[in-house]
Order: C-alpha cells, then structure tokens, then sequence
C-alpha cells in the first residue's frame, strides 16, 4: 500500500506534537473510471515529522466521480495519498501559513513513484507576477500560482535562480540554493525552502 510505502520513505527526526492547523486546503479529486462512484480516501504524508496518518476533511460532492475537500493543515511540506479501490494519486503540497491552497489529483491505475524531492515556495506582493524557475543549464521552468503565493515541487538538490516578471522593468532575480544533499541521499531532499518574494526584490 502507497500509505506503508509512505511511512518508511518519510521516517525521519522524531520531534514534537503536529501544531495547530492554520491554513485551508482544497483538493478537487477526480476518479479513474473504475471507480467513478468512489468517495477517495486522503492520507497525509508530513515530512518534517515522518508521520502518515488519515486526514480528517470534509468532502462535498461536485458531480459524479469528481469530490471537493476541505482540509486544515499545519504550515509544512506534505505528500497527499488520494486512494480509491484501483486507483491513486500522490500529490507533493507545500502549505504556507495563512494562505489558502487550491489543488487538483486526478486519480489513475498508474504506480506511482514515490520520493521526496526539494521544493521552494513562497508569497508574493501582489497578484499578476510570473514566477519561474531557472535551472543551472538554463532550462527554465514554471511554478505553479495560487492566489498571490507561488510553489515549485519536484526539484532536485542544485542552486536556482527564481525569475519574477509582470513587474515594471526587467525581470527581478532571486538566488535559491537547496545544494545541500550530497549524491548519497539526494533522492531524499529534506530541504523546502519557504522564499517569500517582497516588494524590494522586484
């Protein structure tokens, strides 16, 4: 099962109690059509504490085989296990304090390859900014924008440029550097680096 497999890719630290929840997510699930009539199951996988559990939510039902649920997480980093009968989806979710998230999973019969890459998120001044990320090579890449916050998941342990347009003059740049995992462990990368972007930066 995707929630064992989850349990021992993410047992790290033992730490403290999960603090209080502050921040809404809203996940829109949409099931493969084996399982079209299938409320999903959702478990949590927290990073920073290694823990898998079953996520309490509330779900409303959009139209057949499409779900809507509302959940209250922690700020952290987070894989997301959305379950059905035959089919999964595994979501890479970074929760900022304060700000809402709007996500979509399609659920499929694929199998799906589990691993914690790095990650970089963050808010930003106002809406209608383009937030890219700039790999060392040059190859440029999205994030994906919800509301005025900005996140990029699935990234490998290297120094970034974050590149910021929609702003008056040139693109602004931003040096993001998750460099810190050696070879050996770099298919486990423990850093998610919250990078709000200010008005300064621009």
């Amino acid at each position: 099962m995707l929630v064992i497999l989850f349990a021992v890719i993410l047992k790290m630290q033992g730490m403290a109690a999960i603090p209080s929840h502050d921040s809404n997510v809203t996940l829109v699930t949409i099931n493969c059509v084996a399982d079209s009539a299938a409320i999903p199951t959702i478990g949590v996988a927290d990073t920073r504490y290694g823990e898998t559990r079953d996520q309490q939510s509330t779900h409303t039902m959009l139209t057949n085989g499409m779900y809507a649920f509302r959940i209250a997480l922690s700020p952290g980093h987070y894989f997301f296990i959305v379950q059905t009968s035959h089919c999964n989806a595994v979501l890479a979710v970074t929760v900022l304090a304060g700000v809402e998230r709007h996500l979509v999973g399609r659920l499929s019969h694929s199998i799906t390859h589990v691993d914690t890459a790095c990650s970089v998120a963050g808010t930003l001044p106002f809406a209608g900014l383009h937030v890219e990320v700039v790999y060392p090579n040059g190859v440029v890449r999205s994030t994906t924008l919800d509301g005025n916050a900005y996140y990029a998941e699935y990234l490998g342990p290297q120094r970034y440029t974050l590149q910021i347009d929609g702003a008056t003059g040139p693109p602004a740049a931003i040096a993001v550097d998750l460099s810190g995992s050696s070879k050996a462990d770099a298919a486990i990368c423990p850093q998610h680096l919250i990078r709000d972007v200010h008005l300064n930066d621009l």
